[in-house]
């Protein structure tokens, strides 16, 4: 089984802005999500792996496993962009993606270039899965792009989807191919009333912020 874990809240994710690969710490309630979201992971990972983000680190740091840190699950850059209230630049990046898929920020990175080094990541990770408990603490655009990848689906289906703080994604891999079991599961932090404050009554974010970023 891979599992894929969003990092807990930071202060910039409560904001509302654009976290890219700057590093920011959790947030009280971040580091709270990241407790709820251990004991929601599997007690004996074969193999854990995390972001070399500050915010994906201290996630994994409460699951109290040795961890391997991979640079390719860090999160997507927005460039120029990291820092700014995302309400005010997705519509643009949304229009500009519909219709050049490779655009990126001015100095930042585009999704299907997230998407070749994600899936380079995840071609490592799939048999030790097929195996064992494999758990990934990463990043919204990471987690978007390995679901596209588990169902065939092009990179460009990652920027409809939407994705929770300390959600759980959840893929089995077997003979046939990967298949996808759960996608953004926040029950561990719904009964405990330690969703982010963004989110909607179903861990969803009102409009104009649904990119399930809120800064990564």
């Amino acid at each position: 089984m891979l599992w894929l874990a969003r990092h807990g809240e930071t202060d910039a994710n409560a904001g509302g802005l654009l976290q890219g690969q700057r590093d920011h710490l959790l947030s009280e309630r971040g580091r709270r999500q990241a407790e709820l979201l251990a004991a929601a992971l599997p007690l004996a990972p074969t193999l854990v792996v995390t972001s070399p983000l500050l915010r994906a680190r201290d996630t994994a740091t409460a699951y109290g496993h040795p961890v391997t840190v991979d640079d390719r699950w860090r999160e997507i850059g927005f460039g120029d962009w990291e820092g700014r209230h995302g309400a005010e630049l997705l519509p643009l990046l949304w229009r500009e993606r519909a219709t050049d898929p490779e655009w990126a920020p001015p100095g930042g990175e585009s999704l299907p270039a997230v998407g070749r080094r994600v899936r380079a990541a995840l071609e490592e990770l799939w048999a030790d899965a097929a195996r064992g408990e494999v758990v990934v603490f990463t990043h919204a655009s990471p987690v978007k792009v390995s679901v596209a990848a588990a169902l065939g689906a092009p990179v460009e289906v990652a920027g409809r989807m939407h994705l929770e703080v300390a959600a759980l994604t959840r893929i089995r891999v077997e003979a046939v191919g990967p298949r996808l079991l759960a996608y953004n599961d926040v029950c561990h932090l719904r009964a405990a009333g330690a969703l982010s404050p963004l989110a909607g009554p179903y861990g969803a974010s009102p409009p104009g912020l649904g990119t399930g970023g809120r800064g990564g």
